[in-house]
């Protein structure tokens, strides 16, 4: 049985035999896109998560939905892998001359932190905003703010 056919049959029949069958498959996806078990866990814990707000659009839509969630889970653990080997360095926001000055890495949030490493990889907004799965006016709110000193919400 195909992911998209057991979302069918749960969405159809809502058991939790159903469910446990869809998380395998889930889980399963995952561990063939990325071979790594914790991300593989936490992909199903959030899709598991959003299941009621997820709506199929064709007949192959939920496999494309876990493989989207496996890719920003896996863009999202390099972030964090990069930034993590990083020994308190400094990024250069800009050069001082103009004005502007250099932000800590250490004092950067995980979310920061992956906003900036896009930023640097030449990303968009609204590419970033789909990684985060932010709208792209929300993100640029987050910047602003983050422009401002307004401190983020740890909750991000």
């Amino acid at each position: 049985m195909t992911l998209d056919e057991q979302y069918a049959l749960w969405a159809k029949d809502g058991s939790e035999e159903a469910l446990n069958g869809l998380m395998e498959h889930v889980r399963q996806r995952a561990m063939t896109l990325t071979r790594d078990d914790d991300i593989a866990q936490q992909v199903a814990m959030t899709i598991l998560g959003k299941l009621h707000t997820f709506e199929p659009q064709d007949q192959t839509a939920f496999t494309r939905y876990v493989s989207s969630t496996v890719k920003n889970r896996r863009l999202q653990r390099d972030y964090v892998r990069t930034f993590a080997s990083i020994d308190d360095g400094e990024w250069e926001e800009t050069s001082p001359e103009h004005g502007h000055s250099y932000v800590s890495l250490s004092a950067m949030t995980v979310f920061q932190k992956q906003i900036a490493t896009a930023m640097i990889q030449g990303y968009s907004l609204k590419e970033i905003a789909g990684q985060l799965s932010l709208k792209e006016s929300t993100l640029r709110k987050k910047l602003f703010d983050l422009r401002n000193e307004k401190p983020l919400p740890k909750d991000i």
